[in-house]
């Protein structure tokens, strides 16, 4: 039976497990029910190769699948589980988001299609939270308004989880980050691919927009009333800073206040027109010490457990001159599981090369690279293989 990489979101310390654990020469390390009991043990399973069966899985012992290209199981299914990729699933939600966001997407069941890609959007960062943040860093095919959207949406159901809201508010949230900007969509988009500087009717458009989008949204039958104050509140600030109300502390509800977080990150690490791309982890300072004030602390502190100093999806330098993709996140923040692609551009590997960034000084992350300075083709199911949707 097919066996898969342990991930470190697949398990928790102290929660019992849910699938038997074994080495790469398929011996039993540790059966379904037990616990691991601390970090350090977790640690030293994900980085040292490891593999899940389903239940009650009897091992082929000395036979492993490439840890590249198989997939996992939580729990038995009679049937045969449908084996989804995350990357496809997300190209799919924009396609959709595009045409609801439209004129066309005018429809009596316009509310009900979002909370449903709502709903898809937070199945995915369950599925592989690695994959749907990878996105964040790596899809470019949509229009920026809808990745926006969409990134700002797969963030912040994310931290919804890691925060434990309430599911049918953080529901209401997820749909509203998708919608936040439907007041302004056209603007945005000309804003991104703009040079010049805002102009006073463009300032005036965009103060005005999170109200303006909530109208919309009642307009087309929304009528839910977290989705609604969070797309109202989501560029408000907790030093009264924000728009279009002024509110200060905790005025704005929680919702608003992650799915803002969330824009503001999805933002600043998109490239613009007159700019590249910022670095996740000076996105991250900066939020920290110079939007500290703006938004809670505790949230941008959740943001950065959540997505490491190096999220997936980003091009670094090792200090041995590979040019590597990080695709898994650990519980050290600063040392995630990275893919080496090559050390001369001329010659790439045949098949990426697993570094663990924390094992050995060479593998060490040197600094991170600009999206543009990687031109090889990358194959998502390479470094994200496809889930099992049980």
């Amino acid at each position: 039976m097919a066996r898969q990489r342990l991930r470190i979101d697949q398990v928790r310390v102290g929660a019992p497990l849910m699938f038997d654990v074994y080495d790469e020469a398929g011996r039993l390390l540790l059966r379904r029910g037990n616990r691991i009991v601390n970090g350090a043990q977790l640690e030293r399973l994900v980085e040292s190769g490891v593999y899940a069966d389903a239940p009650g899985a009897t091992p082929d012992a000395g036979t492993v699948d490439d840890d590249l290209v198989v997939h996992f199981r939580l729990r038995p299914s009679p049937h045969r589980a449908a084996r989804v990729s995350i990357p496809v699933l997300l190209g799919e939600a924009a396609g959709r988001l595009e045409t609801l966001l439209s004129d066309v997407g005018v429809t009596d069941d316009f509310a009900l299609e979002i909370r449903s890609l709502a709903d898809g959007i937070r199945k995915c960062g369950e599925l592989d939270g690695d994959a749907a943040l990878a996105h964040v860093q790596l899809a470019r095919q949509a229009r920026y308004p809808i990745r926006q959207a969409l990134n700002a949406a797969l963030v912040s159901a994310m931290l919804f989880a890691r925060l434990n809201l309430d599911p049918p508010r953080a529901s209401a949230g997820i749909a509203a980050a998708l919608t936040m900007n439907i007041g302004m969509l056209a603007l945005q988009q000309a804003l991104y691919e703009r040079r010049g500087d805002i102009t006073p009717e463009d300032a005036a458009a965009i103060r005005s927009h999170p109200r303006r989008g909530a109208d919309l949204l009642r307009a087309r039958g929304v009528v839910n009333d977290v989705w609604l104050a969070a797309v109202e509140q989501h560029h408000e600030a907790r030093d009264g800073s924000g728009y279009p109300a002024g509110l200060k502390g905790d005025a704005a509800c929680r919702e608003a206040q992650v799915i803002g977080l969330a824009d503001r990150y999805c933002s600043m690490v998109s490239e613009r027109a007159y700019r590249p791309a910022f670095a996740p982890a000076i996105v991250l300072k900066e939020l920290h010490q110079k939007h500290g004030a703006a938004f809670d602390p505790a949230l941008i502190g959740a943001l950065v457990t959540l997505l490491g100093i190096y999220p997936p999806g980003t091009f670094v330098k090792l200090a041995n001159g590979e040019t590597a993709l990080v695709a898994r996140r650990l519980l050290d923040v600063k040392h995630p599981v990275a893919y080496a692609l090559y050390l001369n551009p001329r010659s790439p590997y045949e098949t990426p090369r697993k570094r663990l960034t924390a094992s050995q000084p060479q593998f060490a992350i040197d600094h991170v690279l600009d999206r543009s300075a990687v031109t090889l083709p990358i194959e998502p199911e390479l470094f994200w293989p496809r889930s099992v949707d049980t």
